[in-house]
């Protein structure tokens, strides 16, 4: 099967593409950017230079590919400070990407969306059918995405499948990649560089983590089986319950302390950032109705982005 990815280059991109090629997949990477030759952690895959502005860019790069999984987009900080890019990049991007893959009979597509399209903070149990009201330029222009995405596939214009992520926690392909404004990295970060673990807040608020060796099983999956035409192709990826953001800064410092044998600190703060500390569920059910077996060994993946940072 050969595999384009877009964001190939960034956190997750760049691990799918990492675990795909050993799974015997050929990768292509797109980039806006201009590499005269494959990168040293994928030295298989195959670059391509694509140009978001230009159809013709866009449909050479799809040419011969049979599944496409889009994982380029802005983060939420460059969202919210433009918010018209937000939507330029997020939603019409994928709107073209779409329309060029159903040209080109690309039947298998994989949107990567984002927990943050429900209520912030959340509460209760989080489902798939759970309404969509956070109205944030990251949230919102990654749902419109989605429709894109749902509507081709009901259409049966393509087999789309729309994952909307929780908060990943591993380590990337190379240092380069976007994710150090992520919670478990920039703290990994902090506790290497810097030997303390720094929260903006109390640490109190809770969140969804989910390890990204799942999330890349939870990708090949819906790369190697045919959907169920009746059940819409929207899920939600997670750890299925919720800790405290000091609970994985406490994880952290266990990890760091047993690797190098020396005492960390975690400082906090007394801002609850406008957050309660409620506990919530983001349910994974329709995941496991399909078969899917995920561990989520957050230990494992936090040794391991530990380590990388050391490095």
């Amino acid at each position: 099967m050969k595999v384009l990815i877009t964001g190939g280059f960034g956190f997750l991109g760049g691990r799918l593409a990492q675990y795909l090629s050993l799974s015997g997949c050929q990768v292509v990477l797109t980039s806006r950017k201009y590499y005269k030759q494959s990168p040293t952690w994928l030295p298989e895959a195959i670059i391509t230079q694509i140009d978001w502005d230009s159809r013709k860019s866009i449909e050479e790069c799809l040419i011969g590919v049979d599944a496409v999984v889009h994982a380029a987009g802005m983060n939420s900080n460059d969202c919210y400070t433009n918010p018209v890019l937000a939507y330029d990049f997020n939603t019409l991007v994928t709107a073209k990407l779409v329309e060029e893959a159903c040209k080109q009979n690309i039947k298998k597509f994989v949107y990567f969306s984002t927990s943050h399209v429900y209520s912030t903070p959340m509460s209760g149990i989080i489902t798939e059918n759970t309404c969509t009201t956070n109205y944030h330029p990251y949230a919102a222009s990654h749902r419109a995405a989605e429709n894109i995405v749902l509507w081709a596939t009901q259409q049966n214009n393509l087999e789309g499948v729309v994952l909307r992520f929780s908060n990943v926690v591993g380590s990337p392909a190379n240092e380069d990649a976007d994710c150090w404004s992520l919670i478990a990295n920039d703290l990994s970060k902090q506790a290497v560089e810097k030997k303390v673990i720094k929260l903006n807040s109390s640490g109190n608020q809770y969140r969804d983590f989910v390890a990204i060796t799942d999330v890349l099983l939870v990708v090949k999956y819906f790369l190697t089986n045919s959907q169920n035409r009746h059940q819409c192709p929207l899920y939600n990826v997670g750890g299925g319950s919720s800790h405290t953001v000091y609970d994985i800064a406490k994880l952290i410092r266990n990890s760091y302390q047993s690797m190098f044998g020396e005492s960390l600190i975690i400082m906090r703060s007394d801002n609850n950032n406008g957050e309660n500390g409620v506990q919530f569920t983001y349910s994974i059910n329709r995941l496991k109705e399909l078969g899917i077996n995920t561990c989520n060994n957050l230990k494992y993946e936090i040794d391991d982005l530990i380590s990388f940072c050391a490095k």
